[in-house]
């Protein structure tokens, strides 16, 4: 996996970026994750922008999780649009914005994210950042 990503292969760059986080197949290895991630994310990689800004929450970090998971949702990242929707819904570490909020749960749920049809149908249902449905 380690070689197709280096030649270039975006789904063998993405499981290769897995490989030190989840030790799969190596002796797990947290700080080379956030290496490998920081590096991809600085080339704007989807996925690596998502797992870097998980990891930024984690820490406290919440603009700079936003900031990153921005980057993702603007890609079509349902993860990072789901995760965007549920802290524009309650605020958390950005002002709340209920119409944000519906939007990016919108755009998930659309592609399929259960997490963000169940949210959005929430919203909707109590006229919330959208009409009532």
């Amino acid at each position: 996996l380690h070689a197709g990503g280096r030649a270039g292969s975006r789904g063998g760059a993405a499981q290769a970026r897995l490989l030190p986080h989840e030790g799969r197949g190596i002796p797990k290895n947290p700080a080379e994750a956030l290496r490998i991630w920081r590096q991809a994310a600085e080339q704007g990689e989807k996925d690596a922008l998502f797992n870097l800004g998980l990891t930024c929450l984690q820490d406290g970090a919440e603009a700079e999780a936003i900031r990153l998971w921005t980057q993702a949702a603007d890609q079509g990242h349902v993860q990072a649009q789901t995760c965007l929707g549920n802290i524009y819904t309650t605020g958390v570490g950005i002002a709340q914005d209920v119409v944000a909020a519906a939007r990016y749960l919108h755009l998930a749920a659309v592609e399929g994210e259960s997490d963000a049809q169940y949210y959005h149908g929430v919203l909707c249902e109590h006229g919330q950042g959208t009409k009532r449905d």
